[in-house]
């Protein structure tokens, strides 16, 4: 039986054994770093990892920050975000609840924005900005939790269009890109963003391991310093040890490489093909 209850990886999909191989390796290799406070001061995250990042998702690594979970790099982004006078947000409707609980956390006015058969409603989207403006919308365009619609390349356009044209951000949620089965990606909306402002949140735990916790932001480097000092104001700083097992140098990287394969390049990655053939249809 497969539960469908919530986006959790069955344990046949986690690769267990070598991240275990890797855990100790880099405690052998690096003791005193793993077990150390990580270095103080806008830290962006494991550099090795942020470079292996960098090169699935062909942008400079000063444009990543890493943090514990998806979630709280979105936690992180809301209070960043809401900061000033304008706290409104469209999201779409349906969307991830954790989210607008987040949102609703940091007092922000949520407008949601029905889902068609190929993703937001964009005609009504341009409606409302005619007349309001969010600070951000909030959409997770592949596979979206939790209605499993896709955006389609159209709307994308139009989408990074309409950012641009009336200045808002776009917050791309991205965690279920890699998990296609079948067909060619579409193109991101960072990577069709042109002028628009896009950031986009991923995360390893539907890829590699919850249990590492690394979620990461990719936006430009002055946002990523923003989200780096608001966590050292928060938490100080995310376990060396998480990081460092989603990228060791040399031997260890290979977990990292063997599991993602860049979404455009239309191959599916290993992670959860085996649970494909089990799906009626």
């Amino acid at each position: 039986m497969i539960n469908f209850n919530r986006g959790i990886p069955p344990r046949e999909a986690i690769p267990t054994k070598d991240l275990a191989t890797q855990t100790a390796a880099i405690i052998d290799e690096r003791p005193d770093v793993m077990f150390q406070y990580p270095p103080m001061g806008q830290y962006l995250g494991d550099p090795e990892l942020r470079l292996q990042l960098a090169a699935l998702h062909s942008v400079d690594p000063e444009r990543i920050f890493v943090g514990t979970g998806s979630l709280q790099v979105l936690d992180l982004l809301a209070g960043h975000l809401l900061g000033d006078r304008n706290r409104d947000v469209y999201v779409e409707a349906p969307t991830y609840d954790r989210a607008l609980q987040i949102f609703d956390r940091h007092g922000a006015r949520v407008l949601g924005l029905p889902l068609e058969d190929d993703g937001l409603d964009i005609e009504l989207l341009h409606q409302h900005l005619r007349t309001l403006v969010p600070v951000f919308l909030y959409t997770i365009p592949d596979f979206q939790n939790p209605s499993g619609v896709t955006m389609s390349e159209a709307k994308r356009r139009a989408l990074v269009g309409l950012s641009e044209t009336y200045g808002f951000t776009i917050l791309e949620d991205a965690p279920y890109r890699q998990l296609r089965y079948h067909g060619a990606a579409l193109p991101s909306l960072a990577q069709m963003a042109g002028g628009a402002r896009v950031v986009t949140i991923d995360s390893l735990s539907k890829v590699l391991s919850p249990g590492l916790r690394v979620g990461y932001a990719i936006s430009d480097a002055d946002t990523s310093r923003a989200l780096a000092s608001l966590a050292e104001c928060t938490y100080l700083t995310g376990p060396a040890l998480s990081g460092g097992r989603g990228a060791l140098p040399g031997r260890g990287s290979r977990c990292l490489e063997h599991r993602l394969a860049p979404a455009d390049s239309g191959t599916a990655p290993r992670r959860g093909c085996g649970r494909r053939s089990q799906l009626p249809g």
